[in-house]
């Protein structure tokens, strides 16, 4: 399903169902329409959101797929930070330089079913 509403909104509702501050998505204009955004745009405000009610476990599947080079980083970034203040990360990715790059432990499938 497409988010509804504003970008805003998107972050506001989250944020009142975990009783946490709504926060600005950077780089996102907060008043636009989040049925409008871009692939990597909708991704970016996914994380933020995911992020916002301070989750134990994040389970991210490609999150960085839609992204530009700099928004893929500062979504790495923002991940990173997350696991250096104790959260879990499962993130699953078709890029060993990211897997090797980022990841604690590295579990690739294809060795596992050759």
């Amino acid at each position: 399903p497409r988010l509804v509403g504003t970008v805003s909104e998107n972050v506001a509702a989250i944020a009142a169902v975990c009783d946490a501050t709504a926060t600005h998505v950077p780089g996102l204009d907060p008043g636009a329409d989040a049925a409008l955004l871009s692939g990597g745009e909708a991704q970016r405000l996914a994380l933020h959101r995911s992020l916002l009610g301070g989750p134990e476990v994040l389970l991210l599947d490609e999150v960085t797929s839609a992204l530009d080079a700099a928004a893929a980083r500062a979504a790495e970034e923002r991940v990173l930070a997350f696991a250096a203040q104790g959260g879990a990360v499962l993130w699953v990715s078709h890029s060993a330089e990211l897997a090797a790059r980022l990841g604690a432990e590295v579990l690739n499938l294809e060795e596992l079913t050759a």
